[in-house]
């Protein structure tokens, strides 16, 4: 639980100071250059694993059948 609470600690250090969107673009961007595109999966145990693309109407987005 102590790990889990470190992070935790991390991340609202680094949102006061106004770092996590710079934080993350470069993460992207790494990834980007490695040939990796960050939203085409699902991390899962720190291992890409492919993810189904979402098939929904816009309706059905916002909670609607659609029909």
């Amino acid at each position: 639980m102590r790990d889990a609470k470190t992070v935790w600690l991390f991340r609202g250090r680094l949102a006061r100071a106004v770092a996590i969107q710079e934080l993350f673009e470069r993460f992207d961007a790494t990834l980007r250059n490695a040939g990796t595109l960050p939203m085409s999966g699902q991390i899962l145990d720190a291992t890409f694993v492919a993810a189904p693309k979402q098939r929904n109407t816009n309706g059905e987005k916002a909670g609607k059948t659609g029909r």
